[in-house]
């Protein structure tokens, strides 16, 4: 099910799943975010693979547990199993495992849609990331990204078997798949008490290091060039949902193309973490990190196709700011 996060003017768009909760209603608070949640929900956050445009905590959820905790979404040009692959390589680069994987439809060749999920760590410091890329005869291919961790309510997670890349529809173009993760576990029995509770408030950690962060992404002399616009995340105060993009241009105008913007870009300390490509040539989609003070900005570039000039598409976004780590007080 897809969510809206909003925090200030901006918008974000995040995957929320969940999980039954065995028909409980958590009415006596257990279900709600602590600092366990918290720590598990912050190394997803500082993930620079993932660099979220969107993050929650884990909690209630009506009858259930959401255990989304970070999103990010994006349009591109390339093919489905071509950004999906791109993604993949991605993430087990930076220590992810591909666990599941699916091309439909049956057919080599045809640009259909991806399904695939990648694991990391294991029992409370596990985390799942689920990735989907289809294509949209109206805008291309939209690729949508949602990261899970464990509540603290879990008594575990089920562990998922690393899938050799080589072998998958991703590479071989074949019509095959695997099977999907088993999933989050759904804790029964919790005999939760009546009367009702107020949910936490989390506070923010101070300063720490969110505008320095984003005055060095300001101050880059290639995004400069690129007129990406860069504008600090509104302070939310106490908060549950947070928004981790600070720019975002649709497109920008290049003299000479994706290939010698990244060139540019490795020149002032970024690093190339990822190319895609439709067939020969220069690539269509680029993923570059460089580190931000305390923190980490990611950048996204694809290719606009059809313009009569060099355009690109270019998001930037830095890693979450941080909350109070204590459990927060209640009133009981």
């Amino acid at each position: 099910m897809k969510g809206t996060l909003r925090t200030g003017c901006m918008v974000v768009t995040a995957l929320v799943s969940v999980a039954t909760f065995a028909g409980c209603v958590p009415r006596d608070g257990r279900a709600y975010p602590n600092a366990t949640d918290l720590s598990r929900a912050q190394k997803v956050w500082a993930d620079p693979w993932l660099a979220a445009e969107g993050t929650t905590l884990a909690g209630p959820n009506g009858t259930g547990l959401s255990r989304d905790v970070a999103g990010r979404s994006y349009t591109t040009a390339a093919e489905p199993r071509a950004v999906a692959l791109a993604e993949v390589r991605a993430a087990t680069s930076a220590g992810w495992a591909l666990v599941s994987v699916s091309c439909d439809p049956d057919e080599p060749g045809e640009p259909g849609s991806v399904a695939a999920s990648l694991g990391r760590g294991t029992g409370g410091d596990a985390a799942l990331v689920t990735l989907e890329a289809a294509l949209s005869s109206a805008s291309g291919t939209v690729v949508e990204l949602s990261a899970e961790v464990p509540h603290h309510l879990d008594p575990g997670w089920p562990a998922s078997t690393s899938l050799d890349l080589a072998s998958t529809c991703l590479v071989t173009g074949s019509p095959t798949s695997s099977a999907p993760p088993s999933g989050a576990p759904t804790p029964s029995n919790l005999d939760l008490e009546d009367g009702s509770l107020d949910p936490p408030e989390w506070s923010d950690a101070g300063e720490d290091g969110l505008s320095t962060a984003v005055a060095a992404v300001a101050d880059d002399p290639v995004l400069r060039e690129l007129g990406l616009t860069i504008t600090t995340p509104p302070e939310t105060g106490a908060t549950e949902a947070r928004d981790a993009a600070v720019g975002r241009s649709d497109e920008v105008t290049t003299t000479d193309g994706l290939a010698a913007v990244v060139a540019r870009l490795r020149a002032q300390g970024w690093t190339l973490t990822y190319a895609g490509c439709i067939g020969s040539g220069a690539p269509d989609i680029a993923e570059l990190t460089r580190p931000a003070g305390k923190r980490h900005a990611t950048l996204r570039l694809s290719e606009v196709p059809g313009a009569a000039e060099p355009r690109l598409a270019a998001t930037v976004a830095v890693s979450t700011p941080g909350l109070q780590s204590q459990s927060p007080t209640r009133d009981q």
